[in-house]
């Protein structure tokens, strides 16, 4: 039997509700098209990619009138007046999937011209956790009962074992093909685009800034003349490393200035594509403000602006697998655990966050959330705010081990009800009165398949 994405199942549980429009969403090259084939497969659906097609309105009539109740477009940005086009779709009695290499373009449809419940939107991300063990046959199943090994974790970062087809890179191809799937799908807009845009070279420049968000806040020092790779490798390590191939040595190469104004809106142009997301602090008093994020970031011209507003927000790629996708060798860094044990920390804390916030945004971009106290300064790394089936979740994903009276996750929130958790680099399980302490790799797993949520929740008096 073919091994399927999480995805996949969901679009499937969608084909059977009332919508009859799923937008399938996500990052080029993450798995769209192959999610599309097999469920034509499976479901005897008509799959149509309108890049390959030369007259692509004919072809789209064409699937509207035949027999299959399953139409699967892919790529639409290619079809000229698609935005116009889909409207119609409501009216068949037909079920739809579709799906487009322009991020922005579905965006744009799911909230306007297929937006208000007119349509289910469908997210896939890269590989979480669990499916990593899936697809490399350490469990059989979602959903099964299995212990992960410190060794799954390193792997799961290196993308080991993957069958062949699931390892894209993030090379200079991929961002001006990216690039270019942009722009035409710009061009067949019946209406006008309102998404972000930026310029070509802007887009050669993604990877500055990509290789700059391990998990740390931006700052101005981090681009210019600097090498790119040496704030998450340190500088002995970004040295050594076999880079030659990868696009952060391309970067350095060929690096230019990036105006203040330009860097906003790259940034700004990251956080709507699902490149990074940004991790906001909640206290007592009021939860730093997200609606304004990306209008912000627009209206910055100067570098003082900039600095000012890149001190109040951390921004992180959305999974450590961003750095496998862009050729970094994580095996080589894996070797060096002893010399630079921060790396991995801060690559578990990112995997960490992205078993959560890729399943579990509420705004059109991916946030995560830290709870900070305001008097002491100190802070949990991930919080999860309830929904109407689960508790509130307290996570600490702390690097080191951290002994009873260091931890803080206990401190935040008494009087509430909460899951509090610490994973701990030593790999153990305890229950404690206060806290549930969970290695490293159990954590990962079931921050993955949301059985974490099913933990017991306590309420400190």
């Amino acid at each position: 039997m073919t091994k399927k994405r999480k995805a996949y199942y969901q679009v499937e549980k969608a084909l059977k509700t009332p919508h009859n429009i799923i937008i399938l969403m996500g990052m080029r090259k993450v798995g769209k098209t192959t999610i599309l084939q097999q469920l034509a497969g499976e479901h005897k659906g008509l799959y149509v990619d309108f890049k390959r097609e030369e007259d692509t309105h004919k072809a789209f009539v064409h699937a509207l009138n035949s027999d299959c109740s399953l139409i699967l477009f892919d790529e639409i940005g290619y079809l000229e007046g698609y935005d116009q086009l889909l409207e119609e779709l409501q009216r068949e009695k037909k079920k739809f999937v579709i799906s487009s290499s322009s991020y922005p373009a579905l965006r744009q449809l799911a909230a306007e011209g297929l937006g208000g419940g007119r349509s289910f939107v469908q997210n896939i991300h890269l590989l979480d956790f669990e499916e990593y063990l899936y697809f490399t046959d350490k469990i059989s199943y979602y959903g099964d009962s299995y212990d992960p090994t410190p060794a799954d974790v390193e792997n799961f970062y290196r993308l080991k074992d993957i069958p062949s087809g699931m390892d894209m890179v993030i090379d200079r191809d991929y961002m001006i093909t990216t690039f270019d799937d942009i722009q035409v799908s710009r061009k067949s807009r019946q209406f006008a685009e309102r998404g972000i845009a930026i310029d070509i070279d802007s887009h050669k420049a993604i990877v500055d800034i990509l290789a700059h968000t391990l998990n740390r806040h931006f700052g101005l020092k981090s681009f210019g003349h600097t090498i790119v790779g040496n704030q998450e490798f340190g500088s002995k390590e970004a040295d050594t490393l076999d880079l030659t191939e990868s696009l952060i040595y391309f970067a350095n190469v060929k690096s230019r200035e990036v105006s203040p104004a330009n860097l906003a809106t790259i940034i700004a142009y990251l956080l709507t594509n699902s490149f990074v997301f940004v991790d906001l602090i909640m206290t007592g008093a009021g939860n730093q403000k997200v609606d304004d994020i990306v209008n912000s970031l627009l209206k910055i011209k100067h570098e003082r602006e900039l600095r000012d507003f890149l001190k109040q927000y951390t921004f992180s790629v959305v999974s450590p697998l961003i750095y496998t996708r862009l050729m970094v060798d994580l095996e080589i860094i894996a070797e060096r655990e002893s010399s630079n044990p921060a790396f991995k920390g801060h690559l578990y804390e990112l995997a960490v966050k992205s078993e959560v916030l890729e399943k579990d945004t509420f705004y059109s971009f991916m946030c995560s959330y830290k709870y900070s106290d305001i008097i002491t300064s100190k802070g949990v790394d991930l919080y999860v705010p309830s929904t109407w089936n689960r508790p509130s979740l307290f996570l600490e994903a702390t690097v080191h081990h951290k002994e009873d009276e260091y931890h803080n996750v206990a401190k935040f929130l008494r009087e509430r009800e909460l899951i509090r958790v610490i994973t701990d680099v030593y790999g153990t399980w305890e229950e404690e009165v206060e806290y549930y302490r969970i290695g490293y790799p159990k954590a990962l797993l079931m921050l993955s398949n949301k059985t974490i949520f099913n933990l017991k929740p306590s309420k400190l008096e």
